[in-house]
Order: C-alpha cells, then sequence, then structure tokens
C-alpha cells in the first residue's frame, strides 16, 4: 500500500479536485485512490474533511490562494476510519487566457508504511539508548559493588585486628590502667564490628526484598532515653550528648520500634564519629500530621555535593572513617517504608543536622 500514488488536478475557481481514472493506474488496495476517484469532484471543503489538520496543509491553502506558487509537505488523512500518511507536491499554473494561477497540479503519495518504519527506528533508537543507559548502570553499580567488597574486607579486618592483637596484648600485661584501656578498645572494637555486620546483614535484606517491621505504639521519649544512656558511655570528652528530656512530649507512636531505634542509633553513631569537639543534641517534637526528630552536631560538617548522594548505596564522606557507607541508605529505607521521609542540612566546618520525620495521629 505504501508507495501508491496519485495525479489530481484542482480547479482554483470552481474550487474543485478532479482525479483523472486515466492518468491513474492504482491497485485496487489503494483506499485514497480509490476514495477520490469515487468523489471526482471535490470541493476544497471534502479535501479538508478528509486532511487532518496540520500546520503543513496551511501550504497548499496558500498556493490555492497565490501566496506560493508550489509546495511539498506530509499530512495525515483519515479514510474509512483508517489514518493513512500522504505526501503532497502541488504545482500552480494559469491556463491560456487566465490572469492569475487558476490550476493546480497535485502529486499524492502514500507514505504510511514508510512512516510505520520510521516509528519502529525511532522506537529502536529509543530502546537502543535505554538499554545502553541501563548497560552503563549496571556496569557503575558493578563499580560500586567492587569498590564496597574492597572497602568492606578492610573495615571488617580493621576491628578484628585489634579485638585480637589487644587481647593478646591484655593477658600479658598486670598493669590494672592499661588492661582498662585494653578491654575499653577491645568494647569500642567489638561494638564497631557489630554495626558493620549488622548494617551488611540489613542491607542483604533490603537488596532482597525481606527487611521486616513489626508495627506498634512505641514511645519516643523511652527510645531517647535509651539511645541517650547507651551512647553517652561511648562519646569522646571533649563532645557533650545533650538531650533535654523534660521538654520532649510524652507520646505514643505507631510504627516499628526497633527501626526506629535503630535509624537514632545510626544517626547518633554517624554524629559521634564526625565530631571531636563541641555537642551532639538529640530532641523531637510534633508537627502537624507527623513527629520531626532531630540529630545535630558541631562536627565537621558535610559539603554540598556530598548532601546530595549521601543517603546513596556505598557512599561514604571521609575514606579514612570507619564504616560500609551502607548506614544511611539503611536508614532511608526503613523510613520510606513507616511512611516518612529523611534529609540533611549542613555546612562545612560547623555541623550537620540530620532529621526524619514519622506518621501521628494523636
Amino acid at each position: 500500500m505504501s508507495g501508491h500514488s496519485l495525479i489530481a488536478e484542482y480547479d482554483i475557481e470552481k474550487k474543485e479536485l478532479f482525479v483523472d481514472s486515466l492518468l491513474n493506474e492504482t491497485p485496487d488496495d489503494n483506499k485514497l485512490f480509490n476514495y477520490l476517484r469515487d468523489n471526482k469532484h471535490m470541493t476544497l471543503e471534502g479535501v479538508q474533511r478528509i486532511v487532518r489538520s496540520s500546520d503543513n496543509v496551511n501550504q497548499l491553502f496558500q498556493v490555492i490562494e497565490g501566496k506560493l506558487d508550489h509546495c511539498s509537505f506530509e499530512c495525515r488523512t483519515a479514510i474509512e476510519n483508517e489514518t493513512i500518511w500522504i505526501r503532497i507536491n502541488a504545482q500552480a499554473y494559469k491556463t491560456k487566457g487566465s490572469k492569475r494561477q487558476n490550476k493546480m497540479i497535485c502529486h499524492v503519495t502514500n507514505i504510511t508504511e514508510e512512516k510505520l518504519l520510521e516509528e519502529k527506528l525511532r522506537h529502536a533508537e529509543y530502546e537502543t539508548r535505554q538499554s545502553e543507559l541501563e548497560i552503563q548502570k549496571v556496569r557503575e553499580a558493578d563499580k560500586l559493588k567492587s569498590a564496597f567488597l574492597a572497602n568492606m574486607s578492610h573495615e571488617i579486618r580493621t576491628p578484628l585486628n585489634a579485638i585480637i592483637g589487644f587481647s593478646n596484648i591484655l593477658a600479658e600485661t598486670d598493669d590494672r590502667e592499661e588492661k582498662e584501656e585494653f578491654v575499653k578498645i577491645i568494647n569500642n572494637n567489638s561494638d564497631l564490628l557489630l554495626r558493620l555486620i549488622t548494617d551488611i546483614l540489613d542491607f542483604s535484606k533490603i537488596e532482597s526484598g525481606i527487611l521486616d517491621y513489626s508495627l506498634a505504639d512505641a514511645s519516643l521519649k523511652e527510645i531517647f532515653y535509651e539511645q541517650f544512656q547507651v551512647h553517652a558511655l561511648k562519646i569522646q570528652e571533649q563532645v557533650s550528648l545533650i538531650c533535654d528530656f523534660d521538654a520532649l512530649p510524652d507520646i505514643l507512636v505507631h510504627t516499628d520500634p526497633k527501626r526506629v531505634t535503630q535509624v537514632i542509633s545510626n544517626l547518633i553513631s554517624n554524629a559521634v564519629k564526625f565530631t571531636e569537639k563541641g555537642s551532639i543534641r538529640l530532641s523531637f517534637r510534633i508537627v502537624e500530621g507527623y513527629v520531626l526528630i532531630e540529630v545535630i552536631d558541631t562536627g565537621i560538617g558535610i559539603s554540598l555535593q556530598h548532601q546530595q548522594t549521601i543517603f546513596d548505596r556505598f557512599m561514604k564522606v571521609n575514606s579514612f572513617k570507619q564504616g560500609t557507607g551502607l548506614g544511611l541508605t539503611i536508614c532511608k529505607t526503613i523510613i520510606k517504608a513507616l511512611g516518612g521521609t529523611i534529609g540533611v542540612d549542613s555546612k562545612v566546618g560547623e555541623g550537620t543536622r540530620f532529621w526524619f520525620t514519622l506518621p501521628y495521629n494523636r
């Protein structure tokens, strides 16, 4: 059907389109030709009924009005409820004795299959681009995972070496102060190793889509108090852990207390890691429709560039600090699953504010 063409003449003065069957040897399956053949003397209004609205069609009318002497364009037509693409080449001329152009020869070609092929090619190009993007994403993910595995191996070995090394030294020393210091180092590295393994296991569950949640009414104030006590024992002497418990509202939030505790603990640990002096302040307050939880520190801060990617997988702000780069990704996944949002505000050298929300119904 594509490639079928016909020649027609349009009488500008009479406003009629004439198709001469003798000039057009066209197969019977050409619906456009059959339609025009059956309507040999078609008016301009008849042409407008079958030619769908298009800016290009205006060129044809400009030739008819004498503003142009020729035109060439593509447009769609609707014949027997079927959309057909056509290419029209029109040339105006004047007959003997006429002062103006009064006739127009039109060469009409059916380009439906050509258009369908163009659409298939565009779709194929789009699919190719999408495939290339997917391949690029896979490659980037592979690079990140490879870097993560190498980093994880280092992160696990470091606390293990400390635990093994100081355990051996501990057995050989009789000095009480040295023993206390070695026990403290062993405990800190044991906690670090536990957090590393927990992060890795949780991330594996997230990747598999099996991270479990158990909803119940939980007291945020109790969670805060428990985490305050846990982290107050580990914080550096130059840093103050602050929480005004009297100012915290006594509320129950329907959520997963275990996962909320995990997020708060992760954010406090993160603040401790990057705050060498000053304070880390914990708080929460009720905002209309939700509870806003904040962990604010006076640490080294985070650059704007890192703020935009800090919740991404395997991202680490400081390669010299311990950690898998998974903690904040896990926090984001948990808070999203619990119906909240999480974010960060920070200035380099001034400190960082991590915050997240949880739905709250009084």
